[in-house]
């Protein structure tokens, strides 16, 4: 039965001049994270979305195996930035200090995704920005794997991606998505496998290989 594990970036470099590098913390949750899936058997396939963190993410976590990954812009996360000025009025965007305050951005992030996730919010979907067209690439990208292995295959992807599959698999409303975004941990792993009777969900945002150590739970 093909499996696919759904790898969340490590921790990234929040309140630094390149966000998209992984932080030292990053760089060891992506090791552990590694290491739980090398013990889980023989893995087939790495794919990855075009992001530095997800690239990284899989270099540190799968060495040789990730060389060789598949680059695939469906695994993509929603861009941060535009949805804060396109969700936000400009008194509930973050601004100077406010913006290296995680617990502020983490508010307005929270409140960018619930608006943008509200139904009828595709108005251009020739623009190819809203949740439907973001929730649909996902699903894509997932398919994709199902068409081209039999086998074990690790995606690299975001908190975003991750929570609009499981959304979709458990049949969470667009409203609920922002639910399983906001929980995403750091490395986390999300296991599916796909049969005859479809794909399902084994596990969600697992993240018994950090728990040794709390300091390397993280969610930004």
């Amino acid at each position: 039965m093909p499996v696919l594990w759904l790898l969340r970036h490590a921790q990234a470099s929040f309140a630094s001049d390149d966000y998209d590098r992984l932080s030292e913390r990053g760089h060891h949750q992506a090791d552990l994270a590694g290491r739980r899936l090398r013990d889980t058997g023989s893995i087939t396939r790495v794919v990855h979305g075009s992001l530095r963190r997800q690239a990284d993410t899989a270099l540190a976590a799968l060495g040789p195996l990730a060389r060789n990954a598949d680059v695939d812009h469906r695994w993509d996360e929603f861009d941060q930035e535009r949805l804060l000025v396109g969700q936000l009025a400009p008194a509930e965007r973050p601004d100077g200090a406010a913006r290296y305050d995680p617990i502020a951005m983490a508010a307005a992030i929270d409140l960018a995704v619930q608006r943008w996730a509200q139904p009828g919010d595709d108005a251009d979907p020739a623009a190819d920005e809203g949740f439907d067209a973001f929730r649909r690439a996902a699903e894509d990208a997932m398919e994709s794997v199902w068409a081209a292995a039999s086998g074990v295959t690790v995606a690299v992807t975001s908190a975003g991606v991750i929570a609009a599959i499981v959304a979709r698999l458990l049949g969470v409303p667009a409203s609920g998505w922002p639910a399983l975004n906001r929980v995403m941990v750091n490395a986390s792993l999300t296991k599916l496998v796909h049969g005859r009777r479809g794909t399902h969900l084994v596990s969600f945002n697992d993240h018994a290989h950090l728990e040794h150590d709390r300091s390397l739970v993280s969610y930004r």
